[in-house]
């Protein structure tokens, strides 16, 4: 094994002693500055994004829940989700701003299963508007710069040994649409990513050298971990075996006993981490004092044999709260909802949703890195010869084998999420679940990629054509990469739209459709209508208003049956604004100011059809040149 040098994403490029170290910083220097210019592009869109949007599906809620948390210290607030992110969330504006939002009510108040956190959040937006948007403001850019940071201290402390694979990857990140769409939200996604990252390369630096420092920050990682997304809970309990098939890839001298006793000792630093975050309250109490919902924990209380009384009767080394949190998303997972691919409802939700999902949400660029990554994994695995100068592979039997390790261990990663998610189709419904997932693939396809393209020039070649492709799709999508559809399912303009709910509309264009309608008020003799869904529905009921069903009926009947004019040169006698999430209406994102029957229905029928102009890729106007009765 290395020495103080940990050899985490692969190939080491200077050990060949035929290159001189000048020639290759020159050779490098291209990568280095196209992922510095990455940086910089995508730090600047996410910060525009965070500025303009207005929140998206439940971010008010995930905002309120911080607040409280940090006013009253409980953790309970929208427990479906463990409180790392949401504090996070919260602290700048609570320690930045003033005067601070109305006191929450206390988490013992609200009942299993219910979210009471939209209220506060409801509450907070009418007491004052101004507050509420400087509030989500500061959260989000808190959040871009520890996500920013992040990326950018892993990339600066690999790039100098492992370069191709470290630039690859980074690249890929920089550039991915899902990265760049919802890492400037206060949702836990882009955190869980992150606390991905920390995972893989603590546990990869672990098991090169088992020292008990290192095992201590794999440990810490795992809190940080279950902090953020439960998600990784599963994972936890198959780690060993993952972790046991990278240390066998690379040859480590961590035994499968010694992994057992460390992996048990990782649980309980995580368990500790989890004690503080959750404020050491509720701590033992006994599993037969909870009120559990869900299937996974319900069956204790219909069973009444002699062991089940007695593991009801012993206190749990869990918070209460972690606990319930736990029992609550997963009684979302057994209750479902119905999934949306294409303009098609499954309504049993559907196994091949994520992988789908995947392909749509990601640059092609990324969708390119895959079909590297199937045709690099097996060459990766083989030894790789003694390379000279121009060879992109290791260049020594230590790097290969830690190459391996990783690659194993993100790979494994990746298809163990996959089939957590697929297994669950009936909650088949937000691609964000995946993000723990994204690194893993990001680093594997680093990896192989100086496996396929071996040479210099071949693996340069191919990095820019990569950085062209992802170039292209950042231009032509900014800075609406949150609605980011692939152009291989059609892209975000498609009619209808290829995926909803946070795949699409969040209801992040509300400010900016707020601003467009100050600035173009309706002509003379025009009935302008507007469509909208938010989880804010009193803060915009002035400028929600659906149109009557005589009207809808009318620019209907003029799609189906008047396809011969140029609906662009008209002059409309109505003109009706539209949020496109209302084409494939989630459960909870009703058509607001809804007075009439039949009108959310026929507002989807026409939302299905192409609209007469775009003010982006969720805002649709259409136009009828004749009034209605």
């Amino acid at each position: 094994m290395s020495g103080g040098n940990d050899c985490v994403f692969g190939a080491d490029l200077k050990g060949t002693g035929l290159v001189d170290q000048g020639l290759e910083r020159r050779r490098w220097a291209g990568w280095k500055a196209a992922v510095g210019l990455a940086f910089a592009c995508s730090t600047t869109v996410m910060v525009w994004q965070a500025w303009t949007s207005a929140p998206v599906s439940d971010e008010a809620s995930h905002l309120a829940a911080g607040i409280a948390t940090l006013q009253t210290g409980d953790p309970g607030y929208y427990r479906v989700n463990p409180p790392l992110h949401r504090v996070l969330a919260a602290l700048p504006g609570y320690c930045l701003l003033s005067p601070r939002p109305p006191l929450a009510p206390p988490a013992s108040a609200i009942p299993p299963g219910q979210r009471l956190e939209h209220d506060i959040a409801v509450s907070f937006a009418a007491r004052n508007e101004r507050d509420f948007r400087s509030y989500f403001r500061a959260g989000r850019l808190f959040r871009i710069l520890l996500l920013q940071t992040a990326l950018a201290v892993v990339v600066v402390t690999t790039v100098r040994r492992h370069a191709r694979a470290a630039l690859i990857a980074a690249m890929l990140c920089l550039g991915s649409p899902m990265y760049l769409g919802h890492g400037w939200t206060l949702l836990p996604d882009g955190l869980s990513a992150a606390a991905m990252v920390a995972l893989l390369l603590t546990t990869i630096g672990w098991l090169e050298r088992p020292t008990r420092g290192r095992s201590a920050l794999v440990g810490a990682a795992w809190g940080g971990c279950m902090g953020t997304k439960f998600t990784f809970c599963p994972l936890f309990v198959v780690w060993p075996l993952m972790a046991m098939a990278s240390a066998r890839a690379m040859k480590s001298r961590v035994s499968p006993g010694q992994l057992l006793k460390h992996h048990l000792l990782h649980g309980f630093i995580a368990l500790l981490m989890v004690w503080v975050l959750y404020g050491g309250r509720d701590i033992g109490t006994p599993l037969g004092e909870h009120q559990f919902e869900s299937q996974l924990f319900g069956w204790m209380e219909h069973e009444n044999s002699a062991a089940l009384q007695w593991l009801r009767r012993l206190p749990s080394p869990f918070p209460k709260q972690f606990l319930v949190g736990i029992d609550e998303q997963k009684l979302d997972l057994e209750e479902g909802f119905p999934t949306y691919v294409l303009g098609v409802w499954y309504p049993n939700g559907n196994y091949w949703y994520y992988l789908f999902g995947l392909i749509a949400k990601e640059s092609v660029g990324f969708c390119a890195g895959l079909v590297v990554l199937a045709i690099g994994a097996f060459t990766c695995c083989r030894r790789p010869p003694q390379s000279s100068d121009t060879s992109a592979a290791p260049t020594s039997t230590s790097e290969a084998l830690q190459e391996r390790g990783m690659l194993v261990l993100c790979l494994a990663n990746a298809a163990f999420l996959f089939a957590m998610l697929s297994a669950n189709a009936a909650m088949a419904l937000n691609v964000r679940y995946l993000f723990p997932a994204l690194p893993c693939l990001w680093i594997s396809i680093g990896i192989v990629w100086p496996h396929v393209f071996r040479t210099y020039r071949s693996c340069s070649l191919s990095f820019a054509a990569l950085t062209v492709v992802l170039c292209w799709e950042f231009v032509a999508n900014t800075p609406h990469f949150f609605a980011y559809a692939s152009p291989l399912v059609g892209g975000a303009y498609r009619v209808p739209a290829a995926l909803h709910d946070t795949n699409f509309d969040g209801g992040q264009d509300l400010w900016r459709l707020e601003s467009w309608l100050q600035r173009h008020p309706p002509g003379p003799g025009v009935r302008q209508y507007v469509c909208i869904h938010t989880r804010l529905p009193q803060r915009w009921a002035g400028i929600a208003n659906p149109p009557p069903v005589a009207a809808l009926r009318r620019l209907l009947d003029e799609r189906l049956h008047d396809t011969r004019r140029e609906r662009s040169r008209i002059e409309p006698k109505i003109e009706l604004i539209a949020l496109r999430g209302l084409g494939a209406p989630a459960p909870w994102n009703r058509l607001v100011g809804e007075s009439e029957p039949d009108q959310a229905e026929l507002l989807q029928q026409l939302l299905q059809l192409a609209p007469d102009e775009f003010l982006s890729p969720t805002v649709a106007i259409y136009r009828s040149r004749i009034d209605a009765d």
